[in-house]
């Protein structure tokens, strides 16, 4: 009904008043039936794709019959090209959306469009404000080439098995590490990046974490014209070596089945310097300390994500008995995830950067208003990354802890917690 309502404007528009007056009523409609947040709906997006095509993410689906989703659907991304003095720099970035950590989890999550590409959509808009077109909210960014890879293997873009795992008679495909190392073959020889003078590969929660992982591996596969490289990483701090709130290590155990069944391959110093214990390279923390890469991190250390399923607090889990007691553990954690970062030589390092709030958000960086809303040190997320890619240092100091009173959170400029206890 709504297309058929656009579709009687629009040609009517074309009819009385000609093909701008058209496309302005276009624009307005898209805007009126969009709303704006992340993921917009099918119809939004041909409105958009339609009337403002430097908006569009056009669907590439990857050559290499290797790199295939879950149920072994080819993987893929969505390009934007870049235009004015942005043609030759390239933003890629890499989804999030957790991980499967048991057979029966991964058979599930292959019928969905985080395991396989059968539904994904040949068009798409992006919300991320590091998408925007907007030079006013996006001024590092705004014109680049950009790349919005699909995840849909459950390895957190690390899997590398050579042969399917089989489940109820349906083959399972663990090719995470195909599907970058073809994906940036792709992106060089087919779109052009082979001749790319600017690189920044980042990337959301599981992909902030493949970004930690990986981009030294990336990085020894670009153009011969490629003058900086570098990495921004989401929420990738998600889950330490440790004990949750009841004392257990669950994801310990999750990693290490992952790392066997999936055939976890971690190329850095990192898997040689824990022979024998490769897993350990997966924590997101230890990947921080091996990363070579300029990188800047964005990240809580209150995570919503850390907190509901690494620290397992929630309504669910959490006694009426034990409420006094998580606030404390909390600051705890935060601590804990400040010190291991910022005691490495990778956070002093120069050309290294960070933005990290007490906010309770999950890939905050990347909604409004964690990216030019909340302030640390005087300064936005935004700003803080235009210092950076401008060679400039910018590091926020030690995040303030919470209170045992409500509301708890110590940053005004946070956003509602989005974990409520």
């Amino acid at each position: 009904m709504r297309a058929t309502i656009v579709a009687v404007a629009v040609f009517a528009a074309v009819a009385l008043s000609g093909v701008a007056e058209a496309v302005d009523i276009g624009k307005a409609l898209a805007d009126a039936f969009n709303p704006v947040k992340e993921g917009f709906d099918a119809f939004g997006d041909e409105v958009v794709a339609a009337f403002n095509p430097r908006k569009s993410f056009k669907l590439h689906t990857l050559r290499n019959r290797e790199a295939v989703c879950l149920d072994g659907s080819p993987a893929g991304y969505w390009f934007r090209e870049g235009w004015g003095d942005g043609k030759d720099k390239w933003l890629v970035h890499l989804e999030g959306g957790g991980a499967c950590y048991s057979m029966e989890d991964c058979y599930e999550r292959s019928k969905t469009v985080l395991g396989s590409s059968k539904r994904w959509p040949t068009e798409q808009t992006r919300g991320e404000p590091i998408f925007s077109t907007d030079s006013a909210k996006n001024p590092d960014f705004y014109n680049w080439n950009a790349v919005f890879v699909g995840y849909c293997d459950g390895s957190v873009y690390t899997g590398n098995a050579s042969e399917p795992a089989v489940v109820d008679g349906k083959s399972l495909y663990f090719r995470g590490k195909s599907i970058l190392g073809s994906t940036m073959a792709q992106l060089n020889h087919r779109q052009g990046m082979l001749g790319a003078s600017d690189i920044v590969w980042s990337g959301s929660s599981a992909g902030a974490v493949a970004t930690l992982y990986h981009a030294d591996w990336l990085g020894k596969r670009l153009g011969p014209n490629v003058e900086t490289f570098r990495a921004i990483p989401f929420s990738g701090l998600v889950f330490s070596d440790g004990p949750n709130f009841q004392g257990e290590n669950e994801l310990s155990k999750m990693l290490q089945w992952a790392y066997k069944a999936m055939d976890l391959r971690f190329d850095s110093p990192c898997a040689k310097d824990h022979a024998g214990e490769e897993y350990k390279c997966g924590y997101p923390e230890t990947a921080y300390r091996y990363i070579k890469t300029p990188v800047f991190l964005s990240n809580s250390v209150y995570d919503a994500w850390t907190v509901q399923n690494a620290d397992n607090i929630s309504k669910k889990t959490v006694r009426a008995n034990q409420m006094n007691d998580v606030i404390p553990y909390l600051n705890g954690q935060a601590r804990g995830t400040w010190d291991n970062i910022t005691e490495t030589k990778t956070w002093s390092k120069a050309g290294n950067g960070a933005f990290i709030t007490s906010c309770m958000t999950h890939v905050g960086g990347l909604k409004n208003p964690g990216w030019d809303g909340v302030i640390v040190d005087g300064r936005n997320l935004r700003d803080s990354i235009s210092l950076w890619m401008q060679g400039e240092p910018s590091r926020t100091t030690r995040p303030c802890q919470y209170t045992r009173a409500p509301p708890h959170s110590c940053n005004p400029t946070c956003p509602p917690s989005e974990l409520q206890l």
